[in-house]
């Protein structure tokens, strides 16, 4: 038969902390608390938002990492905020690629509609 979860006779926790057979509910140094984490989808709008500025010199994607950040700090206290911060966060970093391509695209098909835009004279 398996003792896991089980304390062994004649111990006991030299620290004093709770046992408890859910290891993320157990009170360890520095351990914050059992609340609700930021979800998955949160932290990679954090990660793919600091991507896009460091790795495509995007600096549209910045309000994307303010808002996943602080939906981050908001998601064991206010969830409903911190779903909307990460929603405005993958928008941003959305918006943050379509809107530099819709400007050349708007450029190219200006430049495609007059012809001489590439023209010194201009």
């Amino acid at each position: 038969m398996n003792d896991y979860g089980r304390t062994p006779p004649g111990w006991s926790d030299p620290h004093g902390h709770e046992q408890s057979r859910n290891h993320s509910e157990a009170r360890y140094p520095g351990y914050y608390g059992s609340g609700a984490t930021a979800s998955g989808w949160t932290t990679s709008a954090l990660i793919c938002n600091v991507l896009a500025v460091v790795l495509c010199c995007n600096v549209l994607a910045v309000p994307g990492i303010i808002t996943a950040a602080l939906a981050i700090g908001r998601s064991s206290s206010h969830p409903d905020s911190a779903r909307r911060l990460t929603t405005w966060s993958w928008s941003i970093l959305v918006l943050a690629f379509l809107l530099p391509v819709a400007v050349v695209a708007a450029l190219l098909g200006l430049d495609a509609v007059h012809g001489d835009l590439d023209d010194p004279g201009f």
